[in-house]
């Protein structure tokens, strides 16, 4: 079962405790109007990963799609990418909820 999310691009707005270098944050579409998750007492680190997480995964599927079409233009996926391709497509997997 694939799981939908809501739609990129994300952005993050919150504050940083400059002492500890902790925060609080929330992940929102760019237009502000959704939150996606708050997070609480972390590093501004963690908001801008999970903010990244619509770009990131398109990307992904893209060089996956577009490494397979190479592949089958020519001699097919090397060997010692077939680890690095299977990490992709799993990653991929766990995103959509499929894994």
């Amino acid at each position: 079962m694939s799981a939908k999310h809501t739609p990129g691009p994300w952005g993050v707005v919150g504050i940083t405790q400059m002492a500890t270098g902790m925060g609080y944050y929330s992940v929102c579409t760019n237009e502000g109007e959704v939150e996606v998750c708050t997070l609480r007492n972390r590093p501004l680190g963690d908001a801008r990963l999970i903010a990244t997480a619509p770009e990131l995964l398109e990307a992904l599927e893209e060089v996956v799609k577009a490494w397979l079409h190479e592949a089958g233009q020519g001699d097919g996926i090397m060997e010692e990418h077939a680890p690095i391709l299977a990490k992709a497509r799993a990653a991929i997997a766990k995103a959509k909820g499929e894994a």
